[in-house]
């Protein structure tokens, strides 16, 4: 907004110097003809040096992007319904999709953030491929055995995500930042109220990044499997695979009853409205790549307009017309040879008669 404010006082203040600078005989014709010109060559020298930037700002340019993952991993992303069949995990789905996403984005910055009880940077941003392979390979979500802990709020997440967010574009206003949140957006003995999330998730366009929202689990509902770590095998694996098949070893109990897990489309459809992009459910679509484009392009507008931004990605070749623009003042102005027919004014009889007679 403030290049165009700057351009159109620019074009005042040339046509006011014009106009008040002519005789007034020569008005009509002579002025109004020069301020096209000059107009025309100012808007040319504009037009070249920002057109680059539109130009940068919708391409696909992984170099120039960071994608956040923010990982769910509270108890209910065990739950039994992942694209598998019900003997697999949200989570397996996740840690899937987040190499899907890592491939079809080679050399873009890769970061993870996880909650639970607590929120936490897993891996800070990085281009290693094996570092994020590894990183998303040992996503896990605590022991649980009969109870379920306490987790941390949706409206907490999003103000940490903010936090972060605002420090990175302090450090560089010029990147394109794309946050995917992948979750089951289930909100726990209703510590979250759905408007206040919203609200809270708005801080994400406010520093610059724009969202793509992940949401796992059927619509139905599942259990939580009961999850350990396996010390003789390394990995985190369902307690029943190890300890036999037994309900009370298979499931997550809490009061001697099982828990299911229901994820919540509403708040997650919320989300993804407010921040204008479309939500994947991967239950049924695994679409990632059109979405984090389309989230890339918007936050390489907002980047655009960050005066870094504008200084980096700008066209040199703006001072060719400006150049022009000048050398078309200083003939115009002083020089003002007679075959510039085009801004001459026109002579006609009455004035040829009454030069004569004078």
């Amino acid at each position: 907004m403030t290049r165009w404010i700057v351009f159109v006082m620019a074009l005042f203040g040339l046509g006011l110097a014009l106009l008040v600078g002519r005789r007034a005989a020569m008005r009509k014709q002579f002025v109004w003809r020069r301020v096209i010109i000059v107009w025309a060559l100012l808007v040319l020298t504009i037009s070249t040096a920002l057109l680059p930037i539109g130009v940068n700002t919708m391409a696909n340019n992984p170099s120039n992007l960071d994608i956040l993952f923010v990982v769910d991993l509270t108890p209910s992303i065990n739950a039994a319904d992942g694209r598998g069949g019900n003997e697999t995990t949200r989570l397996q789905n996740i840690r899937d999709d987040m190499h899907t996403i890592a491939n079809q984005n080679a050399g873009a910055s890769l970061g993870i953030m996880t909650f639970a009880d607590q929120f936490s940077a897993y891996l800070p941003l990085t281009t290693g491929t094996s570092d994020v392979t590894n990183a998303i390979d040992t996503l896990y979500t605590a022991d649980q055995y009969q109870t379920v802990q306490k987790v941390m709020p949706y409206t907490k997440v999003f103000e940490q995500v903010g936090d972060y967010l605002a420090k990175q574009q302090a450090i560089d206003p010029t990147r394109q930042r794309v946050v995917v949140f992948m979750s089951d957006f289930e909100i726990y003995k209703d510590q979250d109220q759905i408007d206040q999330v919203v609200k809270s998730a708005g801080s994400i366009t406010a520093h610059g990044a724009s969202y793509a929202g992940l949401l796992y689990g059927q619509e139905a509902g599942a259990k939580i499997i009961n999850m350990r770590y396996d010390y003789e095998t390394g990995t985190h694996a369902p307690s029943y695979l190890k300890y036999g098949d037994e309900e009370y070893t298979k499931y997550l109990q809490n009061k001697y009853k099982t828990i299911t897990s229901v994820p919540n489309i509403e708040l997650a459809t919320k989300i993804s409205e407010s921040m204008g992009t479309k939500l994947i459910r991967t239950s049924s679509s695994q679409d990632f790549q059109s979405v984090i484009q389309s989230a890339s392009s918007k936050s390489g507008r907002s980047a655009a307009k960050s005066s870094q931004y504008q200084a980096l990605h700008q066209n040199i070749l703006y001072v060719v017309p400006a150049a022009m623009l000048f050398a078309w003042l200083c003939i115009a102005e002083f020089v003002m040879p007679r075959w510039l027919k085009l801004v001459m004014p026109r002579t006609t009889k009455a004035s040829k008669t009454s030069g004569g007679q004078s």
